[in-house]
């Protein structure tokens, strides 16, 4: 997976950094590491939709009680643990 996540988040980030289709997809490829986050981010970016749509983002050492004390939502998210 890891593989096919570099091969494809490359040709994603050639192509956006080619044909940017808006601010917010040239602001986050100006802090593109190139880690699976960052390929999320540009698709989010594109389809004009905010981070937390679809994901909660928590500290890397937070557990599951930790998280529910977020205040979670009644729509289902993704948990991304660290920055």
């Amino acid at each position: 997976m890891e593989v096919g996540m570099e091969e494809h988040g490359r040709a994603l980030t050639d192509y956006f950094n080619l044909k940017s289709t808006n601010d917010n997809v040239r602001a986050v490829l100006l802090g593109f590491d190139g880690t699976p986050r960052s390929i999320l981010q540009v698709l989010m970016a594109h389809f004009k939709e905010e981070m937390d749509a679809i994901f909660i983002e928590a500290d890397m050492s937070a557990t599951a009680a930790d998280v529910e004390n977020y205040g979670l939502p009644s729509s289902p998210r993704l948990i991304l643990l660290g920055k």
